[in-house]
């Protein structure tokens, strides 16, 4: 009687066309011993990788012999951990260990159970048994009284072999019903777990194109999750939303394109971080007309850039909202100016990271508020939308900081030459830091943006904002001071 091929023989077959995925092959055997001590599979699956490796080969790199190599491999073999050790070296592997997270496999993000990339169709492999006996399909059909369309179906992996097939064709070809249960099985899990990877890169992709969710992650916004339900609940939850079937709803009146550019998509995302942020403020109520009355008394914090933290809580009792979030990649925002519900909301990213452009962020959206503007402004100060809002809260915001006739004054008294000195004794004079009053100049070009850069302290580093300054990390630096130079009257 013709002796025809086991399973070993069919995976050493496949092993050698496909020799890249034994690694895969290998994890998932040593994972599968691990959960169920069966010694006699892993040792079986080691022989098929062993006979495609070479068991001669092997045999001589451990220093033993070929016999005693496939006595140690066999069914009934019990290899010390020295020989198995050493096998897996000659094979080009280590053991190593991994955690399994006290014990729960279940909750382990490390150890993961790899499969083949590919399997074979059980149908292929019962192609070559009929071809190995010289017979068709037809004959199959005839000796196990089935229709030509079902074995037809079989063989190419549009019907399933049912246990009461997989009987039928054991009897018929001589080997045992299992063998073709577990390759049906094996095949059908592929075929799941291939379809499950497919879905999730195509939601994957969803989530990226509807939000930046790397920036969402490296900002602590939402955790970084192996699983793409998670992932997907944490994007749901972060907008507002029971479903990403849903539109994206924010509480401002955000301008924006149906089909979004990556910069849009982020600064969306950076707009609803602070519409959650600020949902979690207490303020007053709101009048308009007492903002613009306590203009004075916040600018009288502009001298000291110690005085900075006295801001969020002069804005609180005003009824608006202050938050500072840091921008995100690509969107060259520097603040926002909008409304929640009945009070205002005004956020700064610290962009540009100086005492000048924070007073002057902060002023220009606390214009947008005071001369009435509506809807949502989301401002990049180097380039500003060219409309009469932008203009008329820049040149407010500008007039504030500094009374443009007496800087016309200062201007024309200096004769366009401006020492640090000056610069020290105008600020003083005007109540405002000498940073503030540097940055005005070095915006009209009347002085070097290189020259003079120590008074252009720095705030974000500090820790005067921590509290109000989104992920911010607790800091020891102590707060910025004006650092030593020449006393001379260099530009």
């Amino acid at each position: 009687m013709r002796k025809f091929r086991t399973l070993d023989e069919f995976e050493e077959e496949y092993f050698r066309k496909h020799p890249e995925e034994i690694d895969n092959y290998l994890t998932e055997i040593f994972q599968e011993y691990s959960e169920d001590n069966d010694s006699g599979a892993l040792l079986a699956s080691l022989r098929v990788v062993a006979r495609v490796r070479g068991i001669s080969e092997i045999a001589d790199q451990i220093g033993m012999t070929r016999r005693g190599l496939q006595k140690a491999l066999s069914s009934n073999g019990n290899p010390r951990l020295e020989n198995v050790n050493s096998i897996m070296k000659a094979l080009g592997y280590f053991l190593t260990p991994t955690t399994t997270n006290q014990g729960s496999r279940r909750n382990s993000n490390i150890s993961q159970k790899l499969a083949p990339a590919r399997l074979p169709i059980p149908g292929k492999i019962l192609s070559r048994e009929l071809e190995a006996r010289g017979w068709t399909q037809k004959d199959l059909a005839e000796i196990m009284g089935r229709p030509v369309q079902t074995i037809d179906e079989i063989i190419r992996g549009s019907k399933q072999i049912t246990p009461e097939t997989a009987i039928e064709l054991s009897q018929a070809l001589g080997t045992s019903p299992e063998f073709w249960t577990n390759l049906e099985a094996k095949y059908r899990l592929h075929l799941v777990g291939k379809a499950k990877k497919e879905q999730d890169i195509v939601r994957k992709s969803r989530l990226y194109t509807i939000a930046p969710i790397s920036e969402l992650i490296k900002n602590k916004w939402i955790q970084a999750a192996d699983s793409i339900d998670d992932l997907e609940r944490q994007v749901c939850d972060f907008f507002g939303v029971s479903s990403l079937d849903e539109t994206l709803q924010l509480d401002v009146n955000f301008r924006c394109s149906e089909h979004r550019e990556p910069e849009e998509t982020s600064r969306i995302a950076w707009v609803k971080r602070v519409e959650n942020l600020a949902k979690q403020q207490k303020v007053a109520s709101f009048e308009r007309k007492k903002l613009e009355t306590a203009i004075p008394e916040i600018l009288a914090c502009a001298k000291q850039v110690e005085s900075i933290v006295q801001i969020p809580k002069l804005l609180a009792d005003l009824g608006v909202h202050f938050i500072i979030v840091p921008h995100l990649s690509k969107t060259y925002l520097d603040g926002a100016a909008f409304y929640l519900n009945s009070n205002p909301v005004i956020a700064l990213t610290l962009r540009s990271d100086r005492i000048d452009s924070f007073w002057f962020t902060l002023m220009h959206e606390l214009a947008h508020i005071v001369l009435g503007h509506q809807g949502a402004y989301l401002d990049n100060l180097d380039a500003l939308e060219e409309n009469d809002e932008e203009r008329a809260a820049n040149e407010k915001a500008a007039d504030w900081l500094i009374n443009p006739q007496t800087l016309n004054e200062f201007i024309i008294r200096n004769k366009k030459v401006f020492s640090r000195k000056a610069i020290e004794q105008f600020a003083q004079n005007q109540n405002r830091h000498p940073g503030i009053i540097l940055g005005r100049l070095h915006y009209d070009k009347l002085v070097p943006y290189k020259n003079l850069k120590p008074l252009l302290l720095l705030v974000g580093v500090s820790p005067i904002l921590s509290h109000f300054t989104d992920n911010f990390c607790d800091s020891k630096l102590d707060i910025p001071q004006t650092a030593e130079v020449p006393t001379n009257d260099d530009d």
